[in-house]
């Protein structure tokens, strides 16, 4: 068994995204043309397949999935391209704003400031010894911060940090899962 995640064009021009169990992934494609199951596609066809990867689990696939369905059309267009910097710079565009966005007491391009920084600062390194880079993982997704001073802004980005891509051992609060199970949605 085969695990997928892809991205369709739809004759009008939107993007369905989806995942898939087989074989081919050209026999789910041959599904989504032929309204097979009804729904998005069906009234939407002819349907062309621009993008899709294979994964080692359904779990990794519907993962995957979900986390592209929330991307805006820009990221899914460099996904498609291959244009790693242009979805890099648009998931940091992206971060920033979701941070500096949020109410609370501290200047927003105060916490803008602090999230580049952080970011900057995991690009910078040379070598981690466990864990993921954030600098490749956070064009996969967006993280939400609320704080009341610049302090427990960086205290808050660095720990979402640790949690989910350094320190395996360092259990997230309920917010912070629920921050980036909502940033993975």
């Amino acid at each position: 068994m085969r695990f997928w995640t892809y991205i369709l064009r739809c004759n009008d021009g939107s993007y369905y995204t989806g995942s898939y169990r087989g074989t081919h992934i050209e026999d789910r494609i041959h599904q989504h043309d032929n309204g097979t199951y009804g729904g998005y596609t069906s009234k939407r066809r002819p349907v062309t397949l621009i993008w899709c990867e294979e994964f080692q689990s359904v779990k990794e696939a519907i993962r995957w999935e979900r986390q592209i369905k929330g991307w805006s059309r820009a990221k899914k267009e460099a996904l498609v391209k291959g244009d790693i910097d242009e979805l890099k710079r648009l998931s940091e565009e992206s971060l920033t704003y979701r941070i500096s966005q949020r109410n609370h007491s501290l200047a927003a391009d105060k916490i803008e400031e602090v999230a580049r920084t952080l970011i900057k600062r995991d690009y910078d390194e040379s070598a981690v010894t466990h864990g993921q880079r954030v600098g490749k993982a956070f064009h996969l997704g967006d993280v939400f911060v609320s704080a009341k001073s610049e302090k427990d802004a960086e205290e808050t980005i660095q720990r979402f940090i640790n949690a989910f891509f350094r320190k395996n051992s360092l259990s997230p609060t309920k917010d912070e899962y629920g921050a980036y199970i909502a940033a993975s949605a």
